[in-house]
């Protein structure tokens, strides 16, 4: 962004935003996505810069500030639920479908029956509803909510739930 000159760091995030937007809408994917971070001092107008952008370019727009922010309200709630009854149906229609194995799958269903097996879902964090979420005190966050952060920039995934959020940072 050097060659842009007398730009204006709003400027240069939105150009940021317009270009990840475009990526994504077009499910480009070999770009790789850049994320505007304001870095500045504490009450240097940072998040005031995000709600300006937000505002120009006709986005909602949420602040989570990771420094206060509990790693559930990040990454969703976790809820974890017992998940024998999907195991048993899954095998019993492999049975009724004829694999060759029926004894041994039967076997398998019986010892199923009698094993706890937990499956945990998480919530989806109302931030993911938001067009642009700016995730504010990065710098002073845990390691339990950048995990979900860096999941989102990465890989625009957070447990298994399409992110279509505009990300920025403060």
């Amino acid at each position: 962004f050097n060659s842009l000159g007398s730009v204006s760091a709003l400027d240069k995030a939105r150009l940021v935003l317009e270009f990840n937007n475009y990526a994504l809408k077009n499910e480009l994917p070999d770009i790789v996505l850049v994320y505007p971070c304001f870095i500045g001092r504490a009450s240097s107008g940072k998040s005031a810069r995000a709600r300006q952008l937000a505002r120009e370019m006709n986005l909602k727009m949420r602040t989570v500030i990771l420094s206060q922010m509990l790693p559930e309200d990040v990454g969703g709630i976790p809820k974890v639920f017992d998940g024998s009854e999907k195991l048993i149906i899954s095998l019993l229609i492999q049975l009724i479908s004829g694999g060759q194995e029926h004894q041994n799958l039967i076997k398998e269903i019986l010892d199923k029956i009698n094993t706890d097996i937990l499956i945990t879902r998480y919530s989806i964090p109302e931030w993911m509803e938001y067009d642009l979420v700016l995730f504010d005190e990065l710098d002073k966050a845990r390691e339990s909510k950048l995990a979900p952060v860096l999941s989102v920039m990465t890989e625009r995934v957070l447990h298994g739930h399409k992110v279509n959020a505009q990300l920025v940072f403060g």
